[in-house]
C-alpha cells in the first residue's frame, strides 16, 4: 500500500542509501497484529557484520499519523496498555539473526499505529561487558510499523461539506486513492484529484479546492483487508 511508503518515507530513503553498508537488516518493516495467530506478530533482525553487535528495542505510539501534526510518544510496559516488543536488549553475533516478538497489552477500540525501533548501541551503553570485537557499525535506526487493530474493524468515510473535509468515521485507517469532485451527476462534469494518502480513525483531510459548486463527491479507497472501493455522496 502506497500509504505505508508515504508514512515511513524517511526510513525507506535511509534504507536505499545505506543498504550496501548497513550492518543490520530488519524484515518485515510492517506488521499487523494478528489476534488469532500470535506467532505472526514478529519480525527478524539479521546481522550483516563480521562482528558482534548490541541493539536496543523500544516502542513509540504514532499520534496523528500521516498528518503535519504527526508525533510520537514513548510506550512503557508499566502503563498496561499498547504493545510491548521483546527482547528489549539483543546481542547479535556475526552473521546471526534474532526474532523480535510483539504482543498487545490491551485491545484498542480503534486502530493504533506504533513504531518499534531497533537501534545499535555500544557495549558500554547497553550495559553488557565491553568487548573490543563488538561494533555498532553504521548507526542506522530501524523503525518497524506495527498496526494494532480493534476486535471489530469498521471502515467508514464521511464527507463534511460544511467544513470541506473528508472524515474517517470508522475505527481502522483507509488509503484514499483519489477524489472526484462533480458539478452535476455526469462523469464529464467531474474533476479527479489524485490523493494517495492514508486517513486514520478520527482524522480528516481537506477536500481539494475547485472553482465550481460541488454537487457530488466520489472517493476511491481501500483498506489493508479490502480491494479498491468507490463511495459517492450527493448534495
Amino acid at each position: 500500500m502506497k500509504g505505508f511508503t508515504q508514512l515511513i518515507g524517511f526510513f525507506v530513503c535511509l534504507l536505499c542509501s545505506t543498504l550496501a553498508s548497513a550492518n543490520v537488516m530488519v524484515y518485515p518493516m510492517v506488521v499487523k497484529i494478528n489476534p488469532v495467530n500470535p506467532n505472526k506478530n514478529q519480525f527478524k533482525i539479521f546481522s550483516k557484520s563480521d562482528k558482534t553487535q548490541y541493539l536496543k528495542v523500544y516502542v513509540a505510539e504514532v499520534v496523528d499519523p500521516a498528518t503535519q501534526q504527526e508525533h510520537e510518544i514513548p510506550v512503557s510496559i508499566m502503563s498496561g496498555t499498547g504493545i510491548v516488543a521483546s527482547p528489549q536488549k539483543i546481542i547479535l553475533p556475526s552473521g546471526g539473526e534474532h526474532i523480535v516478538r510483539v504482543r498487545t497489552l490491551s485491545t484498542p477500540n480503534k486502530e493504533v499505529l506504533y513504531r518499534v525501533y531497533v537501534e545499535p548501541v555500544t557495549a558500554e551503553d547497553s550495559k553488557y561487558e565491553n568487548n573490543d570485537a563488538a561494533s555498532v557499525g553504521v548507526n542506522l535506526t530501524w523503525g518497524v510499523l506495527v498496526y494494532s487493530p480493534p476486535i471489530n474493524p469498521l471502515s467508514s468515510l464521511n464527507v463534511n461539506m460544511k467544513d470541506g473535509k473528508l472524515e474517517n468515521t470508522g475505527n481502522i485507517h483507509t488509503w484514499v486513492k483519489d477524489i472526484l469532485l462533480c458539478s452535476d451527476s455526469t462523469p464529464q462534469k467531474c474533476e479527479k484529484v489524485k490523493i494517495e494518502k492514508s486517513l486514520y480513525p478520527d482524522l480528516s483531510m481537506l477536500l481539494p479546492s475547485v472553482n465550481f459548486t460541488i454537487k457530488s463527491v466520489v472517493v476511491q479507497y481501500k483498506t489493508q483487508e479490502s480491494d479498491m472501493k468507490t463511495q459517492r455522496w450527493d448534495f
